[in-house]
């Protein structure tokens, strides 16, 4: 009866963090593409700051 009730435990905690990891990725990678978006837009601004000072 332990070792069933053992193998219920690690599942559940396998599951878990599982769950966290996918949620951690899914922060990480909306993170980078709000970064990315960013620098995109600093780089079109300087583009256009530097044609407006030419």
């Amino acid at each position: 009866m332990q070792t069933s009730a053992r193998v219920v435990l690690v599942a559940h905690v396998r599951a878990l963090l599982a769950a966290r990891l996918h949620v951690a990725t899914k922060a990480a990678v909306k993170l980078l593409s709000s970064r990315v978006a960013v620098r995109r837009v600093n780089v079109i601004q300087n583009r256009i700051d530097s044609d407006f000072t030419l």
